[in-house]
């Protein structure tokens, strides 16, 4: 079982000039005699110790590990210089224990407390000193190029002191003139190598408020934020060039609050111009039986809006008596797809006169649009009888901003004969329009019905020709 003695010396020039300080060892000199349970001296002869750093007297975990494998011990004295095969830790900010292990016994206890000496006490936190002298009181330097690090809050300056931070660049340190107003209180300055302001931010010269600048030569601002702009509590920036410059200020009112160079910006940078697409033809085409396409345009867009697609087309109605003709018309922005809204219906009645009818058609929807190309398609549907189509126009109307609530035509349902009360209540639209589907249902068969009857009335008759007809040859 072994006992130690030892001191400790901290090797620290505490009393040298500011260009030896860079010198200085980042090492710890330890000494200690070495005993035997009885307080008598080990044998003379080299020994393996291990030497830890902890925070906590008792228990935790070492900060720093360093072993010596042999280490001479002569009438019980030895000496070591900690940091000189593992580099010690930035650690001595705090109470630190000395662990040490001979072999492999046991590291001994109690553990020893490092204590500091008479003049690193000087240089305990927190640190205050008042000295007077031509050179820089502090002077730290890093020529590795490793930024040095300042952790925590830093404060520069005081109740009765003015604080100020310089950042040079390395030349020639000689102050020239600048184009700010002179720093009032604490200020930050940016210099170059000829120690010429290149950027400041400061209190404001007006008493309240923050200024900063950023130079575009010696005597010629570039970029300016002034947050109390002539004593009106309201900021201005401005942006200085040689030939063109910008100016916001909010202590201005109508257009004097920003000025831009002239023509700076385009109507289509600003996106608030509509824009238009349209395609025309008249060649005359009969409806298929199908949702065709009667007409399709693309309008490319430089943003999100809205896009009003109006439909015409001349629809001429090939109709015979006793049957009814019908067709469907719409816009849509999907091929083949009339949306609810969009189902206009052309019917003309059984009991018109057989003969071709000319009806114009209108339709238009609104779209809601993304940035680029969107296509719109005119559409018809042949739902019974025989139509056909000419003279038609598609014609796209695009709208960046809406003013109002939009209700997009391929996503809004059908709302056709909703009364206004139903549109205005929310509450109250689902049932009308229920009534409406069921009205428009009941609609539909009445039609059908009338057809059938129509039909077997016409069956009748031919039947009871035929029957007059038979009985005519049978006398």
């Amino acid at each position: 079982m072994h006992r130690l003695a030892a001191c400790v010396v901290l090797l620290a020039c505490l009393l040298v000039p500011a260009s030896a300080l860079a010198d200085a060892p980042s090492t710890m000199s330890y000494q200690g005699v070495l005993t035997n349970g009885d307080g008598t001296f080990v044998p003379d002869g080299n020994y393996n110790i291990t030497f830890r750093l902890y925070d906590v007297a008792v228990g935790g975990v070492a900060l720093h590990s360093e072993n010596f494998p042999a280490v001479a011990v002569e009438r019980g004295g030895f000496s070591v210089i900690l940091g000189s095969i593992s580099a010690l830790p930035v650690i001595f900010d705090r109470q630190i224990y000395l662990g040490v292990q001979v072999a492999a016994d046991p590291e001994l206890t109690p553990r020893v407390a490092l204590a500091s000496s008479p003049y690193a006490m000087g240089l305990r936190f927190p640190v205050v000193q008042t000295q007077t002298h031509a050179d820089p009181l502090l002077d730290i330097r890093n020529t590795t190029g490793v930024t040095a690090r300042l952790q925590g809050a830093t404060h520069i300056g005081g109740p009765s002191q003015n604080g100020e931070l310089d950042l040079i660049r390395a030349g020639v340190p000689t102050l020239l003139g600048s184009w700010y107003t002179t720093p009032r209180g604490g200020h930050l300055d940016l210099y170059d190598e000829a120690f010429t302001s290149t950027a400041v931010m400061q209190a404001d010269v007006s008493g309240t408020g923050g200024f900063l600048g950023v130079s575009r030569t010696i005597s010629s601002p570039g970029f300016t934020v002034d947050g109390n702009h002539n004593s009106t509590n309201e900021p201005q920036v401005s942006i200085t060039g040689s030939v063109r410059s910008a100016t916001f200020d909010m202590s201005s009112l109508g257009n004097n609050s920003v000025i831009l160079p002239t023509d700076a910006i385009s109507a289509a940078e600003t996106l608030d111009e509509p824009g238009v697409a349209s395609i025309n033809q008249s060649v005359t085409t009969a409806l298929d039986g199908t949702v065709q396409t009667l007409l399709q345009r693309s309008i490319t867009v430089p943003a999100a809006g809205y896009c009003l697609v109006m439909g015409s087309v001349e629809a001429q109605v090939i109709h015979n008596n006793g049957l009814t003709t019908t067709a469907l018309f719409g816009v849509s922005d999907q091929v083949g797809v009339l949306p609810g809204t969009q189902d206009f219906n052309l019917t003309m009645p059984s009991s018109a006169p057989t003969g071709t009818y000319v009806v114009p058609v209108t339709v238009h929807g609104l779209f809601t649009v993304s940035a680029g190309p969107n296509t719109f398609y005119f559409l018809g549907d042949e739902t019974s009888g025989s139509l056909q189509f000419s003279d038609i126009q598609l014609s796209i109307v695009y709208v960046p901003t809406a003013y109002g609530t939009v209700t997009p035509s391929l996503t809004s349902g059908d709302g056709d004969g909703m009364s206004a009360a139903a549109l205005r209540s929310g509450a109250s639209e689902p049932r009308e329009a229920e009534a409406f589907h069921r009205a428009r249902v009941e609609r539909e068969m009445a039609a059908m019905q009338a057809q059938m009857d129509e039909m077997r009335r016409q069956l009748e008759r031919v039947v009871s020709e035929q029957s007059s007809v038979a009985v005519q040859k049978g006398k």
